[in-house]
């Protein structure tokens, strides 16, 4: 036998050996993918979502250590490396979504991770290392290639670790100190000035509530206001929700019907839309001159 013709037995003896482990792989994965994708009970997509873990993994490590050839050793090496290697490539299916603005979900992530582990056999399966002369210069090149690509994955492996502990941490919600601010937003009040309003006429206030790190309701949120500090009942109030946390609104009332300046006091109760109550801004104070 010719050294062409040995090789090209001994490649076809990879394909054979590296064909059965594929194609099963192959044909499991695309199975986990659909059940994931058609949302099938609990009972098909759990173990589906093991194949698509499981699958990925081996795939890596037969990229970047060959074929099974050894004994139980072996296995018990490769066994935690296809673990390891399948959670490292979700992580970085969880990266990829993130960056691509993808919202992150069971369903996205497994159907990310099945497309990877299709990609992922299907090079795997094809991949072929025909033995060479251990002596000649082919085989120098194939043991620097081989050493270049364990350490292109230990280089891998520790990026993606990394980029998935950076896209965990951005992906972590900051606790943010809640509260409320309540402000006029007539000029008068604003600037220092005092209200002049004739007697027992109706008296606008305009005022705005700014919530910090909650959304205060504008249908909860109620209103109270003294004149004197005495509790007014027959107010109006109106409020409009602007969004992103903010309302602004008015009060209506009745003047006093005696002449000469008065406290008034606005004080706002935010809520919550479930009825949560929010942290209290306090009070806000102007004078109020009523004509003779």
């Amino acid at each position: 036998m010719t050294p062409r013709s040995e090789t090209a037995t001994r490649a076809m003896r990879r394909l054979r050996t590296s064909a059965p482990s594929s194609i099963p792989a192959f044909i499991a994965t695309s199975v986990a993918i659909i059940i994931v994708a058609l949302d099938m009970p609990a009972a098909l997509r759990i173990p589906a979502m093991v194949v698509l873990l499981w699958v990925p993994g081996t795939a890596l490590v037969r990229l970047l250590t060959g074929n099974v050839t050894g004994g139980h050793g072996d296995r018990a090496l490769r066994i935690p490396l296809s673990l390891l290697f399948g959670i490292l490539s979700w992580l970085a299916v969880a990266l990829l979504l993130n960056v691509c603005g993808i919202p992150l979900g069971p369903r996205s992530l497994a159907l990310g991770a099945g497309a990877t582990g299709l990609v992922l056999v299907t090079i795997a399966g094809v991949q072929h290392h025909p033995a060479r002369d251990a002596t000649g210069p082919l085989a120098v090149a194939e043991g620097v290639t081989k050493t270049l690509r364990s350490g292109a994955g230990v280089a891998v492996t520790a990026l993606v670790i990394a980029a998935a502990t950076c896209c965990a941490a951005m992906m972590i919600t900051k606790p943010v100190d809640r509260y409320t601010m309540l402000g006029f937003r007539d000029s008068k009040p604003f600037n220092g000035e005092v209200p002049n309003v004739t007697r027992g006429k109706a008296v606008r206030l305009n005022w705005v509530l700014r919530g910090v790190g909650c959304d205060p309701s504008p249908t909860l949120t109620s209103v109270r206001l003294t004149v004197d500090g005495k509790a007014v009942g027959d107010i109006a109030v109106d409020i409009d929700d602007d969004r992103g946390g903010v309302l602004t609104g008015a009060v209506t009332f009745t003047a006093p019907i005696t002449a000469g300046r008065h406290m008034v006091e606005l004080t706002a109760l935010p809520t919550a839309d479930d009825g949560t109550a929010l942290p209290a801004p306090g009070y806000v104070s102007t004078y109020l001159e009523v004509d003779q």
